[in-house]
Order: C-alpha cells, then structure tokens, then sequence
C-alpha cells in the first residue's frame, strides 16, 4: 500500500511501468483497433495481433512506426499487463489456456483502466499538494490498489466509470491548487 505520511518526500510507484517480459502479450490481443493513421490493419478485440509472436513478442517492434502502428508505440499499459498475468491470473496465461482467454482480456481491459487512473493520481502526488488533498489522492490511490487485487470475477465488474468520475474530481481539486500558487520567478 501507498501510506506515506503526508511530509514525506514523493517515492514513484515502480509498479505502475509496463514489464512486458512478465507479461502475455495482453495489449496485442484484447483491445481492437480500426485501420487508421495510427494502426496499420484492423483488429478485433481478443484476436492477436498478426505480429505477435510465440514468446508474446512483437515481431515488428523496432518497425512499428515505420509499419504503421504509432498507436502501439504509443500505447502504455502502466504495468496492468503485468498484474493481470502474474497477480489475477497467477502466471497463467491465454494460449496454454485458452478457456482464460475471455476473461484475461476483459480483467486487462478493466485493469488497464485502473492503472491509468493510479498513474494520474501518482502525477498528482509529484506536485506536492497540501496535506488534506495529499491525503485524499493517498487514499484513493489506495482504493484503487485494493481493487486492482481482486479475483478475475469481481476485477471484471468493476465500474471504471465511477472511479474515474473520483479521480478526475481529485485532479480538479489538484488543479484548481496548482493554478493558484504564485508565480515562481
């Protein structure tokens, strides 16, 4: 758990990093993407990427802006491929498994959801807010930890929509602090 006490200096979360070795691949299989500026070929959700190879590596990855695929270059899972292989699913993973493969996708897609908004929360806490708002973005960054543990079964029904309404008044607090410091000369 995150519980500094509210003087202690920001420690960023390493967790929150994508470790695409300890991973399965995930953001090449579960979410779907149209041919555009940013994908070269249309994908459908839970169908591999045709560049994903055996060892869940992609095999054009030092191409793949050059193949037409920024939005993989792009892409970041805050560490959510990570956690769903190794934590929710306990290193198991979707092709020597293929009866997980639904729900792996759908606990990633809620997972990766999660992370992002740890990830903002992480930001905010770099800005060194005042205590009360330090200690609101603490605890909910603490919820969200909790809730990133769950089995695949609760994980999937999550509302990543309810606690993306709370992080995002939680920023708007933040930002609202932020913008009224003084200038710094």
């Amino acid at each position: 758990m995150f519980n500094a006490p509210f003087n202690a200096p920001f420690k960023a979360r390493l967790d929150l990093e994508a470790d695409c070795a300890s991973c399965c691949g995930l953001c090449c299989v579960a979410p779907g993407f149209a041919a555009s500026a940013d994908f070269g070929l249309d994908k459908g959700p839970g169908e591999p990427c045709p560049h994903l190879d055996d060892d869940f590596c992609c095999r054009i990855h030092a191409r793949l802006r050059l193949e037409g695929f920024q939005g993989c270059v792009a892409y970041d899972c805050h560490g959510a491929g990570q956690k769903v292989t190794q934590q929710t699913f306990a290193g198991r993973d979707w092709r020597a498994e293929p009866e997980i493969a639904d729900q792996m996708f759908e606990a990633f897609m809620v997972m990766r959801q999660l992370h992002e908004q740890m990830m903002y929360l992480n930001e905010g806490l770099k800005l060194s807010p005042p205590a009360p708002i330090r200690r609101d973005l603490e605890m909910q960054l603490e919820d969200l930890e909790r809730v990133t543990g769950l089995d695949p079964e609760r994980l999937v029904e999550v509302d990543t929509a309810q606690s993306r309404r709370t992080v995002d008044g939680l920023l708007v607090r933040l930002s609202s602090h932020v913008r009224s410091r003084p200038a710094e000369s």
